[in-house]
């Protein structure tokens, strides 16, 4: 902490350790309702503003999504119509953790 704000180590290794950190910038989840399946995603358009903002400041974006959380057609569908957008914009690649 500096100045009360947490220090983003973010694609750099933390100072005295061998940890590489990665940070999720975007969760497709707006809250969560309880531990199993439960949550509230955010709207298409909420999301997409919230890539959008993200995106104009960072070059790496994490995408974070919970495999408990996306367990029926609906949720799949959601998260299919957010990478068909993300594909849609200018400069975007793909990759895995591994890569970067």
């Amino acid at each position: 902490m500096l100045f009360g704000r947490k220090i983003s180590w973010n694609l750099r290794t933390k100072p005295g350790t061998n940890i590489f950190q990665i940070d999720m910038g975007i969760s497709v989840i707006k809250k969560y309702i309880d531990s199993e399946t439960g949550c509230e995603f955010f709207s298409d358009d909420e999301l997409n503003d919230l890539t959008h903002r993200y995106i104009s400041s960072e070059k790496i974006v994490g995408i974070l999504f919970h495999h408990r959380y996306h367990n029926d057609q609906l949720k799949i569908d959601y998260v299919d119509r957010y990478l068909g957008w993300l594909r849609t914009l200018p400069d975007i690649e793909f990759v895995t953790q591994e890569k970067i």
